[in-house]
């Protein structure tokens, strides 16, 4: 035991610095860790509303090229109605010009004929009236159906007018 003894007193101890250097080592090495893991966790939080936000965006994305694509499906479904109303309008003006030589052709026609028929119908009031005025000449002889006796030779009202005026103011017809 004196030889333990003298190991002890005698030697220098390295012991005690070594288990100070040794536990300020690993106390750094736990303080980094413990930087490290709060620096992760930071990260992570952040990576994870990056993919949060890159997630949501992707889904907007996504809508916005659904979207695009009903809507490049309803321009074909216009366009393709527009073609279709076009070639009605054309199909529909042709029918129009159609309708309207046939209308000209026909009212131009009916023009003439209207004129045609307008003089005959003025042809037969000419033709009436003069048998009219014969058939009313042969059946009364008086003198406003002589043929030679014209109508400026006939009295005119005025006339008559006066020789009635003349009648009411002579004394025989006051009388009679």
């Amino acid at each position: 035991m004196a030889l333990a003894r003298a190991r002890r007193d005698g030697g220098m101890n390295y012991w005690p610095g070594f288990v100070d250097v040794l536990s300020s080592f690993i106390l750094g090495i736990i303080f980094l860790l413990t930087v490290f893991v709060f620096v992760q966790f930071y990260l992570t939080q952040e990576v994870t509303g990056k993919d949060t936000a890159l997630n949501r965006l992707n889904a907007q994305i996504a809508q916005l090229t659904e979207l695009l694509s009903l809507e490049k499906t309803g321009k074909l479904g216009l366009e393709e109605q527009l073609s279709m109303l076009r070639s009605s309008l054309t199909a529909a003006e042709g029918e129009r010009d159609r309708y309207k030589g046939l209308y000209d052709g026909v009212g131009g026609g009916a023009q003439g004929k209207a004129a045609e028929l307008s003089g005959q119908l003025d042809a037969e009031r000419r033709l009436s009236s003069g048998r009219w005025r014969r058939s009313r000449c042969s059946t009364s002889r008086s003198p406003r159906c002589d043929a030679s006796s014209p109508r400026s030779k006939r009295p005119s009202m005025q006339a008559r007018n006066g020789i009635r005026n003349h009648r009411a103011a002579s004394p025989i017809w006051a009388n009679g």
